[in-house]
């Protein structure tokens, strides 16, 4: 699930995860050799698509706030930010034959939700925790949304997400790992979704789930 915007170089995969950015450099014409002149071009194209993950991450809405707000309000989520993306995922480099290069990096939506309200406390999980939720939202949500949570009675997990609009694909998510637990959303508020009953085994999931800092895979609707 895919969400590019006009006019940026970047792509907020919500399915994956991330934030993609690309970055280019052309090669110096002075170096002796296009190998050589890589060496400064990977480092230029690697440093602007960090900046554009940035640029991205602060259009995001969380807690309806974008990203940017929250960091003119606290320098501490700025520099977190930034260091998140210091940090991003190589996702791919592109040679060109004199010198040029091409960088494609990552970084994790729950890194940028990180920065923010900091990282998932967890704690040591049982043996059969969830490794993840799989959450049937789609009659009660239609986009993804940053720091969605899970709610049952008085329990309550915000984490790592992911979204899908097919329940097929969501449960076949390799990262879901060998202990996958179902729900359905009765309903939402906000970035909160409420656990259908019986709520006694929803509360107990989310609990769970908090314990591991489980996955969150959420479906929604088209």
């Amino acid at each position: 699930m895919i969400e590019r915007a006009k006019n940026r170089p970047t792509t907020v995969d919500w399915s994956r995860g991330l934030i993609i950015a690309r970055g280019a450099a052309a090669g110096d014409v002075r170096a002796p050799s296009p190998s050589v002149a890589r060496v400064a071009a990977r480092r230029r194209a690697t440093e602007q698509a960090r900046n554009r993950l940035i640029e991205r991450a602060q259009t995001l809405v969380l807690d309806a706030k974008t990203i940017a707000k929250h960091a003119r309000a606290d320098k501490q989520v700025a520099k977190r930010l930034r260091q998140s993306a210091q940090q991003a995922l190589e996702l791919g480099m592109d040679y060109g034959s004199d010198g040029s290069m091409v960088a494609t990096v990552g970084l994790p939506l729950e890194a940028v939700r990180s920065a923010v309200h900091g990282p998932t406390r967890v704690t040591r999980a049982a043996d059969q925790a969830p490794t993840a939720i799989v959450v049937d939202a789609r009659r009660v949500m239609n986009r993804p949304i940053l720091g969605v949570e899970l709610a049952s009675l008085s329990a309550r997990y915000v984490g790592p997400a992911v979204f899908y609009r097919s329940l097929t694909r969501a449960l076949a998510d390799p990262r879901a790992g060998q202990r996958i637990v179902q729900v359905r959303a009765k309903k939402r508020s906000g970035a909160r979704l409420v656990m259908s009953a019986p709520a006694a085994a929803a509360r107990s999931h989310v609990e769970a789930a908090a314990r591991a800092g489980a996955l969150l895979i959420i479906v929604i609707g088209k």
